[in-house]
């Protein structure tokens, strides 16, 4: 029995040493990339180290740990299908031009989309993604506009003129 536990102490061990050389070797390559000109770079672990738990001793009692992975943003972050309720507010939105209530929206969607549109889920939907920052922003409560046309104001000047809406 004790064979067996002076083993598993030096297993620990050793473990802890790979991590210490792993973290050292990350900070050289950070080191690398900023002597190079470029921001820290996005280290790629091994596929089992990414997924596989580390066990580790702590007071005789196995303890395991999970390991973080990177998160990077989904291939179709910001993609928005045209037939969907955001699709069909955006292009409600081109067409008006200026930002609008979510009252006025609803019909113009009801009338491209040929049915009925959730108000709440719409409502939802367009905080969601102005929370997130995209594409709309809010101009006042239940109000949105589309970020292009924050984008192309700055460009022309920054001039902050207030629209009025029309229904």
């Amino acid at each position: 029995m004790g064979k067996l536990k002076d083993i598993d102490e030096a297993i620990a061990e050793k473990r802890g040493h790979i991590m210490r050389l792993n973290n050292e070797v990350q900070l050289l390559e950070r080191a690398r990339a900023l002597l190079n000109g470029g921001g820290t770079p996005s280290v790629a672990r091994p596929k089992e180290a990414a997924t596989k738990p580390l066990v580790r001793r702590v007071g005789g009692k196995p303890r395991f740990h999970r390991v973080r992975r990177v998160s990077r943003p989904h291939p179709k972050r910001g993609a928005v299908s045209p037939t969907s309720d955001v699709g069909l507010a955006i292009a409600a939105y081109r067409e008006a031009g200026v930002p609008l209530h979510v009252n006025v929206l609803l019909p113009r969607m009801e009338k491209a989309k040929g049915s009925a549109v959730n108000k709440a889920s719409l409502i939802g939907s367009l905080a969601r993604l102005t929370k997130n920052g995209l594409h709309f922003y809010r101009s006042a409560p239940n109000t949105f506009g589309l970020l292009e046309w924050k984008r192309t104001q700055s460009l022309e000047g920054g001039r902050k003129t207030k629209l009025k809406v029309m229904a």
